[in-house]
């Protein structure tokens, strides 16, 4: 029998995911579908739910929260899977703040259609990336994209707000245009080497990122490759010019920005440091050297038939 286990962040956009759960609980036995619903009650507790639900032989593994318990728990999924013959299937119920990661696999947001494909049960391949250096140095995988330079620091400058959501990272990435400083990197993308002061770079394997910065439009969750952004040194009226094309999408013209397909990516600090995050959680506040990889098709994730 196919059984879900729905792993459900209580903390989610401010403590609001709970009230979720009396309709995810009537929708799943209105649609006899098995499941068990726990909560998370600490910080990598989904990624420890995740692996024990692998190895009760869960069908599907489902995360119930933002894109920080999705990351928890696609690395309880990729790590057991990678030692079994159970290939446990990963799900997105996306009632956090941000949800960057479900809108990059198409699983709109709203609770009613998210607990639709759930009971659909339509699986499609997806990339998964793998980064090592920070703070992991024997490696972390994440689902959405790793961002080096500005988008990691304006993620951790809302973190500290007391609100979420597409408004708290927009106030931060106004305030980190007073703040950030870009530092001298060296990017090695596949056989290309640029050395140059970065403003951001943005290893994408989905489209969003902060709730509503589009920084790589076209990206293709299961086509192999990161959609890389780079947005290189500028001054801050042109960084105030270009926020809302990277709202819209649009900002792919801009003379400072380009986008660059990549299997494998590096990022070295030459001076300053890597300030860094996956899908919205911390890999480094101040790294050295970074190496990043996509890995094709890693992983089945329910998700609305492709168009």
């Amino acid at each position: 029998m196919k059984k879900y286990k729905i792993i459900l962040n209580p903390t989610s956009s401010r403590g609001k995911s709970v009230d979720h759960i009396p309709t995810i609980q009537a929708f799943m036995e209105a649609n006899n579908l098995p499941y068990d619903l726990e909560l998370t009650t600490a910080p990598n507790h989904a990624t420890q739910i995740a692996k024990q639900a692998h190895a009760e032989g869960y069908t599907y593994i489902i995360a119930a929260g933002g894109d920080g318990t999705s990351n928890e728990v696609l690395n309880g999924i990729m790590q057991a899977n990678k030692d079994s013959d159970h290939k446990a299937i990963f799900g997105l119920l996306p009632v956090g703040s941000g949800n960057d990661m479900a809108f990059g696999v198409g699983v709109r947001t709203g609770i009613d259609a998210a607990l639709e494909v759930l009971r659909d049960q339509n699986t499609q391949v997806f990339d998964v990336g793998y980064v090592r250096g920070g703070d992991f140095p024997t490696g972390r995988y994440f689902g959405n994209g790793l961002g080096v330079g500005f988008d990691a620091i304006v993620g951790f400058e809302a973190a500290k707000l007391k609100f979420s959501g597409f408004i708290g990272y927009l106030i931060s990435a106004l305030k980190t245009i007073i703040l950030v400083k870009p530092a001298l990197l060296r990017l090695e993308l596949d056989d290309q080497t640029i050395e140059s002061r970065f403003l951001m770079i943005s290893i994408m394997n989905g489209q969003r990122a902060g709730g509503g910065f589009l920084l790589t439009p076209d990206a293709d969750t299961s086509d192999g490759e990161f959609s890389v952004c780079i947005a290189n040194e500028m001054n801050r009226i042109s960084q105030l010019t270009v926020l809302p094309k990277f709202i819209a999408g649009n900002h792919t013209t801009h003379p400072k920005v380009n986008l660059i397909n990549a299997k494998k990516v590096t990022v070295t600090a030459l001076d300053g440091t890597i300030p860094s995050h996956i899908d919205g959680e911390t890999v480094c506040e101040a790294g050295q050297k970074l190496e990043i990889e996509i890995l094709p098709q890693a992983l089945h994730i329910l998700q609305e038939p492709l168009a």
